[in-house]
């Protein structure tokens, strides 16, 4: 009976997950504290990481050569375009 429970409860659960969540609007607060947080933490951050991806993406294009264009292609997208995008095309406070 209490594994029937368990099993009852956790189906539940995994259930409710899969909902989608009500929309809320967020707060002017919460607002602030994400910008914040977004320019003195992550901007930062992603500035260093599209450094590291363009020192990675130099020797990566150079042992993808054979490969032509698509692998040049290739390596650009792994290391060059996240971290610009997520650095650089992204909105203040969204993550």
């Amino acid at each position: 009976m209490r594994a029937a429970i368990l099993t009852l409860a956790a189906c539940f659960l995994f259930v409710h997950t899969l909902l989608p969540a009500p929309a809320r609007a967020a707060s002017t607060t919460e607002k602030v504290v994400d910008i914040t947080f977004d320019v003195l933490i992550l901007r930062p951050s992603g500035v260093l990481s599209t450094v590291v991806g363009a020192a990675l993406f130099v020797p990566s294009a150079l042992l993808t050569l054979p490969m032509g264009k698509a692998g040049i292609d290739q390596a650009r997208s792994v290391f060059i375009t996240p971290p610009y995008e997520n650095t650089f095309t992204r909105k203040l406070g969204e993550w």
